[in-house]
């Protein structure tokens, strides 16, 4: 079904790349261009419907009214302007359509990745998007972590972190109380940290999405007498905020330049101690649903400059900074420390509210790096 007319009509301003005025734009602490997106109906799905999507929280009861009135619409253009002859469809009314699959890894352009670079900050690294952030990054490393997932959950929320990779949590912060230390075995009640994990094996990670910290049996292990349990799965995340985007495949100061370019609610970048930076990309989704929705375009759009496609998924660790990587594991499984001192991962950019507006518009904050670089 075609709603191009319809949707026209209730969102005037929309232009090519489906970006629009968010209906509860009001409601934004700030408003960028970009920060709606129009997700139309899939054409290949009878049951399909138009949706718009936004990067703000706050505005959730402004959308939801709009999207009543919108699929009232679509249900009387559907039917021939009879609404009892139309059907609902059977998914839930806040379920978008499924995103397209897409089995075929797209190989990285390096043409388009030189174009992206040199449209980039000339400056781009460390030192310049610490001058940007938003949040002011502390020199101390120990700060980091707290100061990093208290600026980007909410409060009450509880977040994993991991001293090794394949467990099923051996932390949990909960956002306003405290770090506590897990039991790997269900039943054990956690006992409050001493201090954050400063180092590990191969590193520290945390998971992008908040969890409600409790076992789960997985979906694909349900049956009673098979029960799978898990901390870190979908089933214990209550929501899905970010998208992590990293490149193992592009040099870090080219890979620093086309961050800088990127239209995206970037709000956070650190390192991984390693080859890759990751980039936290703000898209506040409630279901797995709506994060593969979300981010079906960026994945293509990202892995052609060579973000890794298959770190873009809705439970995802992601490193966490002022934490010390001790070595790490080759592909045959010998195992190499670091020399000492350990390499960081290190935080570089902190914004808790992003919009899409390019890094590289923002004003260095820090008057000491603007004097070295006048040419800012």
């Amino acid at each position: 079904m075609n709603y191009s007319s319809l949707i026209s009509s209730m969102l005037p301003d929309l232009d090519a790349d489906n970006k629009c005025t968010c209906p509860g734009s009001a409601l934004h602490s700030s408003n960028s261009w970009g920060d709606c997106i129009l997700f139309p109906a899939d054409p290949a799905d009878p049951d399909s419907l138009p949706r718009i999507h936004c990067f703000h929280a706050s505005c959730e009861s402004a959308r939801a009214e709009f999207h009543a009135k919108l699929w009232r619409a679509c249900g009387k253009l559907k039917s021939g302007s009879n609404p009892q002859a139309y059907t609902p469809p059977t998914r839930k009314p806040n379920q978008p359509p499924a995103a397209p699959k897409n089995t075929e890894r797209p190989e990285i352009n390096h043409a388009l990745v030189a174009q992206a670079a040199a449209c980039g900050h000339p400056l781009a690294g460390p030192a310049y998007l610490r001058s940007i952030s938003p949040t002011p990054i502390p020199i101390d490393p120990t700060a980091w972590p707290k100061i990093l997932l208290d600026n980007l959950y909410r409060k009450d929320e509880r977040i994993l972190v991991f001293s090794s990779f394949t467990s099923q949590g051996n932390f949990l912060y909960q956002v306003g109380k405290g770090l506590y230390v897990l039991s790997p075995t269900p039943g054990v009640k956690a006992i409050p940290a001493d201090r954050w994990p400063r180092a590990g094996r191969e590193g520290i990670w945390f998971l992008a999405a908040p969890v409600t910290g409790l076992w789960e049996a997985t979906a694909n292990h349900a049956t009673p007498n098979r029960a799978k349990l898990s901390r870190r799965s979908g089933a214990t995340c209550t929501r899905y905020p970010y998208l992590v985007v990293e490149s193992d495949d592009i040099p870090q100061e080219t890979w620093f330049k086309i961050i800088t370019r990127l239209e995206m609610p970037i709000a956070a970048i650190y390192s991984s101690a390693g080859k890759s930076i990751h980039a936290l990309v703000k898209i506040n989704a409630s279901s797995t649903a709506e994060f593969k929705t979300i981010t079906a375009s960026y994945k293509t759009a990202l892995a052609i400059l060579g973000a890794d496609r298959a770190a873009m998924t809705p439970v995802r660790l992601t490193r966490l900074p002022g934490c010390a990587r001790l070595g790490k594991t080759a592909k045959d499984g010998t195992y190499k420390a670091h020399p000492k001192p350990a390499p960081m991962q290190e935080l570089y950019y902190l914004n808790p509210a992003p919009n899409s507006n390019p890094l590289m518009t923002r004003i260095p904050r820090d008057l000491e790096f603007a004097t070295i670089h006048p040419q800012l």
